[in-house]
């Protein structure tokens, strides 16, 4: 396991799994969700700006079974 977090705007499909995976017992290493009406799919720039901000506040957290949404960064 590569311990890797997902970045996702898939907001139907990734919570029913994740339901799956803790009924089964099974961990994950994180999951960021973005929400389109916060951080539009195309916005690359902002995006990018709200990663790394993100990163900046929580590198430090344990990631096992952590789930987050991403705000937009400070102006």
């Amino acid at each position: 396991m590569e311990n890797w977090t997902l970045v996702t705007y898939d907001l139907k499909t990734i919570p029913v799994f994740l339901v799956e995976l803790s009924a089964e017992g099974l961990s994950h290493a994180g999951v960021i969700f973005i929400d389109d009406q916060t951080i539009a799919n195309d916005e690359f720039g902002l995006l990018t700006r709200a990663l790394i901000a993100f990163w900046d506040r929580h590198q430090a957290l344990e990631w096992t079974d952590r789930v987050h949404f991403l705000d937009k960064p400070s102006p």
